[in-house]
């Protein structure tokens, strides 16, 4: 319901709550209403309950016009929900390898569902990092990191902004983590850098690679009220080649 909206209704109950105490309070005699005991008719019995009735329709149709849209609200609307897949992380294992038996991985990527389960299309839906928590190993004083405040791409597109059908469902990517690589100084020395935790579009840095990460997104779309969800990262900061036994030292989830 919108703010002015509220502001009526308010305005009307106060009206009534007022009106009804000066009514019984106010010691003027001739603001009392007049009640006769004589009977009346069934003529005018049925005239009064036409009455009362006109006037409550009429002010249903008062409320309608000012609410409809908030009305509307109530009964369609998009409803989402956030899940991960069967397989929550991925592995990357496109490239060429030496060795058959030595492939390994690339990257490992973390996707999240967003599922609509309502009777509406989400318009206009889009992700965003909202904000970042960095809580070291072995303490428990957690380090806001700054966020870029850029919407993410949605898996499969190159866009920031999608519509999600009714009973339809969409995959996001929101974390990823790199291999350690070697990369050449202009000396010709080689130096090695380690493995990345990319949380949405934040890179982390090297001091940042051991602890937990609490990220907070938000989902906006046209037609709903933003909705937020958390997930808890934690790492060790050790990379494996594979994700069977990278798994056993990465673990991630939506906190409820």
């Amino acid at each position: 319901m919108k703010i002015n909206n509220w502001i009526i209704v308010g305005l009307i109950i106060i009206g009534l709550i007022v009106s009804y105490y000066l009514g019984n309070i106010f010691p003027f005699e001739y603001l009392k209403p007049e009640l006769s005991s004589q009977e009346i008719t069934k003529g005018e019995y049925l005239k009064f309950i036409t009455a009362a009735i006109s006037a409550f329709l009429t002010f249903l149709a008062i409320l309608v016009a000012l609410f409809k849209d908030d009305l509307r609200e109530i009964w369609k609307r998009p409803k989402i929900e956030f899940s991960f897949p069967e397989i929550k992380t991925i592995e990357n294992l496109e490239g060429e390898f030496e060795e058959e038996h030595n492939i390994q991985a690339n990257d490992y990527t973390t996707r999240v569902i967003i599922e609509n389960t309502g009777n509406s299309p989400s318009l206009n839906s889009e992700l965003f990092l909202e904000k970042l928590e960095f809580t070291p190993k072995d303490t428990s004083i957690a380090q806001f990191i700054e966020t870029t405040g850029a919407p993410l791409e949605w898996n499969g597109t190159e866009v920031s902004s999608i519509t999600i059908p009714s009973g339809g469902k969409k995959t996001i990517n929101i974390a990823k983590i790199t291999k350690p690589e070697k990369t050449s100084l202009p000396d010709s020395a080689k130096t090695n850098n380690p493995s990345t935790l990319i949380i949405g579009k934040v890179c982390t840095k090297k001091e940042e690679n051991k602890g937990k990460w609490l990220a907070t997104f938000m989902f906006y779309n046209q037609n709903n009220k933003p909705i937020r969800f958390e997930v808890l990262i934690e790492w060790n900061g050790i990379w494996k080649g594979r994700l069977a036994d990278f798994e056993k030292l990465y673990k991630i989830e939506i906190k409820e």
